[in-house]
């Protein structure tokens, strides 16, 4: 009987881990899950989530617009526009300072974003 129990404990929990959200956390290579990028120019940057198929789509995008805040800050900028779309990839741009340009609506405050969401982010 225990072992029967240890087996069903064992099997519950491989059927729960399996059915996770995918947690935040930055892509170590092209295949893997996670928040990735790549570079367009100097301050532009294409960024994505790649996640497992239960994770809510909520959920990704968060973790884009987090992703792209934290990268934002490593790269020595303090704010990014989402410019829109390439090759189907959200793309930012990133600005020292907040963007004069009006071209774009939202300015987005790297730090503030970051401090704001962190608390919220699975990782």
């Amino acid at each position: 009987m225990k072992t029967f129990l240890a087996l069903l404990f064992t099997i519950g929990s491989i059927v729960t881990l399996s059915s996770c959200a995918t947690p935040y956390q930055i892509a170590t290579s092209d295949s893997d899950v996670g928040f990735h990028s790549m570079q367009i120019d100097s301050i532009t940057y294409s960024v994505w989530f790649t996640a497992v198929g239960n994770t809510p789509f909520a959920d990704v995008n968060r973790y884009e617009i987090y992703g792209a805040a934290q990268l934002t800050i490593q790269k020595g900028y303090d704010h990014f526009i989402i410019m829109g779309t390439l090759n189907s990839l959200p793309t930012i741009r990133m600005y020292r300072s907040t963007p004069e340009d009006n071209t774009f609506e939202t300015a987005y405050d790297a730090r503030a974003i970051v401090t704001t969401m962190a608390p919220n982010i699975q990782k």
